[in-house]
């Protein structure tokens, strides 16, 4: 504004807003609101993520089914009550590893540790990265991560299923087997929307509209700043007009900043992001708890298909029945 106040004063204009409306302020709005969308569907699936690992783990470790003899099947070990064992297993299926718990846990704290590592890894996909040799090299070293701890999650998880078919060989029923299974399909398509979210970006091309627009509109509205340094009559407002357009430029500045640090949901130590160290800890505090809660007793029976009636309230209801007689 103050090249144009001493080189070209006779371009004072009074100029229009409409333009920047369209050029500059659409662009940075609209990829600060993408960001907070995927930021706020990058939580729900840390939390469905979370409470799938932990029904997984429950149903591992505390779920049960009719046996030879009783129903505590979970803890028959293949050998007679009269030998010192916990009943035979019906012909054809096997013992259940008396480790089957502890071994699901460390799978799935495995599991927990290969997503946190993954979803730390620095964030590819800025122009850099693309026409500069360094940022090719850096992101062949981001991609290579990622692709690494991909894989480890899907082996792990893998291993879950192979975790399920114990269930199953020690005589678990189907129905309760596939709702299992439908678990960690849910936890394997939570993990997918996680991958997308931490792969994928906003527009390239908004950002970059919203960075040259952002260069370039101080140097084309200096007119309309020294039009208004002039004011009515003999009036002189440059102080306000160079205050005016220095704020204009650290608002669009800070509203890039904010979308930048948006950008990436899972950047450790950002304000607004997703702490992802937390969750993951809220994640292994659950499997402990679950892991704290006392096994069923081996004499636990089914549930009768209809409660007990106690004999008063058998009595009631034969005095009722004499009454309306």
């Amino acid at each position: 504004m103050l090249l144009y106040h001493h080189f070209a004063p006779q371009t004072s204009t009074d100029l229009t807003w409409i333009a920047v409306t369209i050029m500059l302020v659409f662009p940075i709005t609209n990829s600060i609101s993408n960001a907070f969308q995927r930021r706020e569907g990058a939580i729900f699936c840390l939390n469905e993520f979370r409470a799938l690992l932990s029904n997984i783990y429950s149903a591992h470790t505390c779920w049960d089914w009719p046996g030879s003899t009783s129903w505590h099947g979970r803890g028959e070990d293949g050998i007679s009550k009269n030998k010192g064992g916990t009943g035979e297993k019906v012909k054809g299926l096997l013992p259940l590893d008396r480790e089957h718990g502890e071994q699901v846990q460390l799978l799935m704290h495995a599991i927990v540790d290969s997503v946190q590592e993954l979803l730390l890894v620095p964030r590819r996909g800025r122009m850099r990265n693309i026409h500069t040799p360094c940022g090719r090299s850096e992101m062949k070293q981001v991609v290579e991560a990622e692709c690494k701890g991909r894989q480890e999650v899907i082996r792990l998880i893998g291993r879950l299923h192979r975790a399920t078919e114990s269930l199953k060989a020690a005589g678990m029923p189907a129905n309760e087997a596939s709702r299992i299974r439908a678990y960690v399909c849910r936890l394997t398509t939570n993990f997918e929307w996680l991958w997308s979210y931490k792969t994928y970006r906003t527009s390239v091309a908004l950002r970059g509209m919203a960075h040259i627009t952002t260069q370039l509109m101080p140097a084309f509205y200096g007119p309309y700043y020294l039009h208004i340094s002039r004011g009515e009559g003999d009036e002189s407002n440059l102080v306000f007009a160079c205050c005016f357009a220095c704020l204009n430029s650290l608002l669009l500045v800070g509203l890039q900043s904010l979308e930048r640090l948006l950008e990436n949901p899972f950047r450790d130590g950002a304000t607004d992001n997703i702490r992802v160290k937390e969750e993951m800890r809220l994640c292994r505090e659950t499997l402990s708890v679950s892991l704290s809660l006392p096994p069923p007793p081996l004499s636990l029976s089914p549930p009768a298909s209809h409660p007990p009636v106690s004999l008063a309230h058998k009595e009631n209801k034969r005095a009722r029945v004499r009454m309306g007689a």
